[in-house]
This record gives C-alpha cells, sequence and structure tokens, in this order.
C-alpha cells in the first residue's frame, strides 16, 4: 500500500467509527428535537464512508491490474468528480451554515435541503461509484502501457 492508500485506510477507519456513534445522536435529536450534531452524520460522515467503500473496492479488484484509461477520458472523469465534489460540498455547506448561522437566504436554504432530502436518501450509494471511479482514474498510469 502507497502512503495515499493508508491515509485513505485510516480516514476510513475513522469515519466507521464515528458512524458508531449514529444511534446515540439520533436519540439526541429525538430528545431535543434540534439537529446541529446529525447533519454532520447525514451530509458528511455516510457521504465519506460511501465514497471511501467505494474506492477501496475498486483498489482491491484493479490494484495489480494493468487497466490504462485514455489521457482525455482520465481527465474528463476526473474533472466530473471534482464538479460533483464542489456541488455536494457547496449544497451541504449552504445547508449547515444555515443550520447554525441562518446567514443564508431562507429561500435559497430551503431550495438546497428540498433538492438534497429528495435525492440524497435514495442515491447515497452514488457516493461508491463515484469513489470506484476515483480509484479507476488514480491507478490508471501511462506507465503501464509497457507491460500489454
Amino acid at each position: 500500500m502507497k502512503k495515499r492508500e493508508k491515509v485513505m485506510l485510516a480516514l476510513f477507519v475513522i469515519d466507521l467509527f464515528l458512524l458508531l456513534f449514529y444511534k446515540q445522536v439520533r436519540e439526541g435529536v429525538r430528545t431535543t428535537f434540534t439537529y446541529e450534531k446529525i447533519v454532520f452524520w447525514w451530509f458528511y460522515f455516510y457521504p465519506i464512508a460511501y465514497f471511501l467503500g467505494g474506492y477501496f473496492l475498486s483498489y482491491f479488484i484493479l490494484a495489480k491490474s494493468k487497466i490504462v484509461l485514455d489521457k482525455k477520458v482520465q481527465k474528463m472523469l476526473l474533472v466530473l468528480i471534482a464538479a460533483v465534489a464542489v456541488v455536494y460540498v457547496f449544497g451541504t455547506g449552504t445547508m449547515v451554515i444555515h443550520q447554525f448561522l441562518q446567514c443564508v437566504p431562507y429561500s435559497l436554504a430551503t431550495t438546497i435541503m428540498y433538492a438534497f432530502f429528495t435525492i440524497y436518501p435514495k442515491h447515497v450509494y452514488l457516493f461508491s461509484i463515484v469513489g470506484f471511479l476515483t480509484a479507476i482514474c488514480l491507478f490508471s498510469h501511462p506507465d503501464r502501457r509497457q507491460y500489454e
């Protein structure tokens, strides 16, 4: 394992450890009716677990493979993955800021909230697909062509 995979594995273990406390946070929401703590589990810890799960699934499948993506395809995938990450971080960041500070205009916050809450619960598995594609892009190196 390279240093990158060791760091990702450490993040995955930390994230899975944090997910153990989700039930306690849910109980806290039921007693206090506030969502300050649970938004981090909904918007960050679960998607990170799915992303890293897809990443390591691809890593264990493709670590010794000789898959080589075309440079244009690899760049396009990396741009799409970065675009998905930017949109997701912007949307969830806006909702978290609105949850704590209420400085985001209410109409913008509710529009983003409705969009995320209609898409997110049904399609959280897409993070594992994004993680899988990220690993494919990272493991596809042009220097592997010499082994073909």
